[in-house]
């Protein structure tokens, strides 16, 4: 018995104190200063009193309407209808907001599961089915994220026989909600500290800019999420690109909605020319998108609207720890956005 435990307290015991203490360095620093999305799934403690992070302190109430249900678009005309991913979901700091509060009537789509979400697919098929048209909207919105872009292209079916991108219902009052067991659980976040302290899983991607692009204690520190460079590289053929964007467009004539599509680069992208010897392959997804559907301005391409800035080396485009542009972007991209409307 003796033996047994001194051999546990050899090994087990060390890995244990370890676990706690990683547990506690997590509790007590690492979450209360996990700031955007990627300091949270990276697991970085990234002060908050020295990063710009405008979103937490942006107090423009929110006016764009909230789609919970397709009554409600059917039901009311809005000026401004929005279909869309992350990029559309951040609420008061998203652009569209910043529509509304230049005077226009704006409706947001919120989707039931980002994860699963495809913004072409359900634009489409509510034009299809009748509950997007003129007398529901002027203008439709539908915005994609750079990331995803050729994955929703190839995905997309025109020739679905009933709408499949499913909406998110009215949330239930928060004091009701239950949280899933590895969101809330600390034990199951200090287990992935670890793993990323350990390489094990390593979702964040770091790299060195050329010059001072973020206001912060490192600014030219870039993160970006692992997905910018391992999911989907290269778009679908020019061909099979083009004959659905231009049936988008067709089906917004069709239904006398004027369409405007918005994509959002990927932080990686629009900033991959200012990483120092970049060791990572080089993106064209934007400019390939561009190539493909031609000098048409109701395909506005952010990296074409936010490149420039970074070139004249305006600071915080993105957010530092976050894999979104800031809301002084948003607002920057919903001035760019207001003439086509």
């Amino acid at each position: 018995m003796k033996k047994f435990l001194v051999k546990i307290a050899y090994t087990v015991f060390p890995l244990w104190v370890l676990f706690v203490g990683a547990y506690c360095y997590f509790i007590g620093y690492v979450e209360p200063n996990a700031t955007g999305d990627l300091a949270v799934i990276g697991h970085m403690p990234l002060d908050k009193t020295h990063i710009l992070y405008p979103d937490k302190h942006n107090t423009l109430p929110l006016l764009s309407e909230e789609i919970y249900d397709t009554a409600q678009i059917s039901g009311k005309f809005h000026r401004v209808l929005v279909i869309g991913d992350s990029f559309s979901q951040r609420e008061n700091n998203s652009f569209h907001n910043y529509l509304a509060h230049d005077g226009y009537s704006v409706a947001n789509v919120t989707p039931a599961n980002l994860n699963f979400w495809n913004p072409i697919q359900c634009a489409y098929e509510l034009m299809k089915f009748g509950i997007i048209d003129s007398t529901s909207c002027r203008t439709l919105i539908v915005q994609s994220g750079e990331r995803y872009l050729p994955s929703r292209l190839k995905q997309f079916n025109p020739h679905s026989h009933s709408t499949t991108a499913k909406i998110k219902s009215r949330p239930v009052p928060t004091d009701t909600v239950k949280e899933p067991y590895h969101v809330k659980n600390p034990l199951i976040k200090t287990r992935d500290l670890i793993f990323c302290r350990l390489g094990i899983n390593t979702p964040v991607k770091k790299a060195t800019l050329t010059r001072d692009l973020f206001t912060c204690d490192n600014p030219r520190q870039l993160l970006f999420f692992n997905e910018d460079i391992t999911y989907e590289m290269s778009m679908p053929n020019t061909a099979e690109t083009r004959d659905k964007m231009e049936t988008l467009k067709a089906m917004a004539a069709k239904r006398g909605v004027n369409l405007i599509f918005l994509l959002a680069p990927d932080k990686y992208d629009l900033y991959q020319s200012f990483i120092a010897d970049n060791p990572y392959p080089r993106k064209t997804v934007n400019e390939d998108f561009r190539r493909i559907v031609g000098p048409d301005p109701h395909f506005v391409i952010g990296k074409e609207l936010l490149l420039p800035l970074l070139n004249a080396g305006v600071k915080d485009v993105f957010i530092m720890d976050d894999t979104h542009w800031s809301c002084v972007t948003a607002e920057y991209v919903a001035g760019a956005i207001k003439p086509l409307i």
